[in-house]
């Protein structure tokens, strides 16, 4: 594995007050939607030389899931926000729930099918921030 990207976990204080709330908002959408309990949520930008890396990728993220919790980009916008936020909270109803029930079927479903699945809530949540709650911050 050749990595090329690395990331460093940064201080909620040092992300914007109005995209932490925002993601706090988005957490609490997807979270509800999927079924899902409680989830804290981290914020991560690219390592400095010098930092402690959190993650290493052989590709750019936006955000991932570990142990539960939600680890996201502090310099998307808006609406890439809730979007990753709700793609991410659908991996953790599928580690929750089973393979499964995204897809309300009897037997288990294809890893095509579970990312189809996981691409459906994202757009589910971002559909509904720019339909229903911040119809004029789209973009930022």
């Amino acid at each position: 594995m050749t990595t090329q990207y690395r990331y460093r976990l940064v201080p909620e204080t040092s992300v914007p007050a109005a995209t932490r709330a925002l993601g706090q908002e988005a957490l609490e959408l997807a979270s509800n939607l999927e079924g899902i309990g409680k989830i804290q949520l981290f914020w991560f930008l690219p390592a400095r030389a010098g930092d402690e890396v959190l993650r290493e990728s052989e590709r750019s993220l936006a955000g991932w899931t570990q142990r539960g919790e939600i680890y996201i980009a502090a310099d998307l916008p808006d609406k890439e926000v809730w979007r990753t936020v709700g793609h991410e909270c659908s991996h953790i109803q599928t580690a929750v729930n089973g393979f499964g029930t995204m897809i309300n079927r009897s037997r288990p479903a294809t890893e095509k099918e579970i990312s189809a699945a996981h691409e459906q809530q994202a757009e589910k949540v971002a559909e509904w921030f720019t339909r229903f709650h911040y119809p004029n911050r789209r973009g930022r």
